[in-house]
């Protein structure tokens, strides 16, 4: 299934021309409102980034796959990913 990347964040100097050289894959940077990020990454079935509360309301949305960067060192696996409902009760 072709894969697009969508990038979403506040960082002021994200290199966007090193992401675009760097992934196999489309790359968009949506230059949208909180809202309006949040609607984006909830569309998304795989979602990765720093533990927040920003990407976990985004997976509750559709119970997407998660996977929170704890250890930016390890190996990104297909069974890395966590579904929102796993990692949820994992935090309560």
């Amino acid at each position: 299934q072709p894969v697009e990347i969508l990038i979403v964040s506040n960082e002021k100097s994200l290199s966007r021309t090193l992401y675009e050289r760097s992934l196999p894959a489309p790359v968009y940077f949506p230059a949208g409102n909180p809202g309006e990020d949040l609607y984006a990454l909830s569309t998304c079935n795989y979602l990765i980034g720093p533990p927040s509360t920003f990407s976990l309301m985004a997976a509750f949305y559709r119970d997407a796959n998660v996977y929170w960067i704890f250890d930016k060192t390890l190996g990104l696996q297909a069974d890395s990913f966590q579904k929102f409902d796993r990692l949820f009760r994992q935090i309560l």
